[in-house]
């Protein structure tokens, strides 16, 4: 892969033409050079007023599918051949930082991984806005776990990273994500469906055991097609045993009664290292402009 590394950002949308309108302000505002395109479901009431924006960025009447996840994978999937990073940002996301999108891109010229900035809100925890370098879609046929059709993609998405040695979080590009949940957006529809605790609930479930079944047997391929390099075995114990919650908590349990150089002594050996402001993850040589 080249230095120059081109970009196409998906953002699905549905009965918000204005949020639209504001990002594509957002998009100027900041100089960003990513492609954008907008997913619009074709039983949208709001469809013509979406439409009338075409003139100004590329927009997709969406006839395949529903739900966040199942719509990224259905176009980030065929996109994944022909740019080199796929990302995804919410209608209530907006860039504000000048150059965003080159800066989330560079750290993946040459490695694989997954990239985010700061969303306000959520921080390093969370890559709510994620780019993803697409030769990692094409070898998983997939952007987003199948069973999931809104929540906890993110959580796929930092694992993700972390997982094939590559997640980089820049705090310095901001990519403010504007939620109800702080006080940022009013509540609407949309909103309140996909937050539903039964939603909550049902996406939850269905990514623990997506991460059970079938992402060892994926993340194996993966890492073989693109030729990662092996995790070795202190990491493979740490993704069989520090991943269960169970033994997790057994760990932490033992830590709280032990001596703090001994604990210090017991991290040093399992290779766990605290972070203080959730950091940035990267198996391969630092990227220089990258900050932890």
């Amino acid at each position: 892969m080249s230095n120059k590394v081109s970009l196409l950002t998906i953002c699905p949308s549905r009965g918000r033409p204005g949020s639209i309108r504001a990002l594509l302000e957002a998009w100027q505002e900041t100089n960003a050079v990513a492609e954008l395109l907008v997913v619009v479901d074709d039983d949208d009431p709001s469809l013509p007023e979406y439409l009338d924006l075409r003139s100004q960025v590329r927009i997709e009447v969406n006839s395949v599918a529903r739900r966040l996840g199942p719509i990224l994978n259905a176009f980030a999937v065929p996109a994944a051949n022909n740019y080199d990073v796929i990302g995804f940002i919410g209608d209530d996301n907006r860039p504000r930082t000048p150059g965003w999108d080159s800066a989330l891109t560079g750290g993946l010229a040459n490695h694989p991984g997954v990239a985010y900035g700061n969303d306000l809100i959520q921080g390093a925890k969370l890559p709510t806005s994620a780019v993803i370098s697409a030769s990692i879609i094409r070898e998983l046929g997939y952007m987003c776990p199948p069973p999931v059709t809104h929540l906890f993609l993110d959580d796929f998405w930092r694992k993700l990273g972390e997982d094939v040695g590559c997640l980089l979080y820049f705090p310095d590009v901001i990519i403010e994500h504007l939620h109800p949940a702080v006080g940022k957006a009013q509540w609407d529809e949309s909103y309140r469906q996909n937050n539903a605790s039964n939603q909550y609930d049902a996406d939850k479930a269905a990514l623990q055991f997506f991460l059970q079944s079938q992402w060892p047997t994926d993340l194996t391929r993966l890492r073989e097609r693109l030729e990662l390099p092996d995790p070795g075995t202190l990491a493979r114990f740490r993704e069989r045993f520090l991943g269960e919650e169970s033994s997790l908590g057994r760990l932490r349990e033992r830590f709280l009664l032990a001596e703090p150089e001994k604990v210090k002594g017991i991290r040093r050996s399992l290779g766990v290292r605290r972070r203080a402001q959730g950091a940035t993850v990267c198996s391969y040589p630092r990227i220089p402009d990258t900050k932890e």
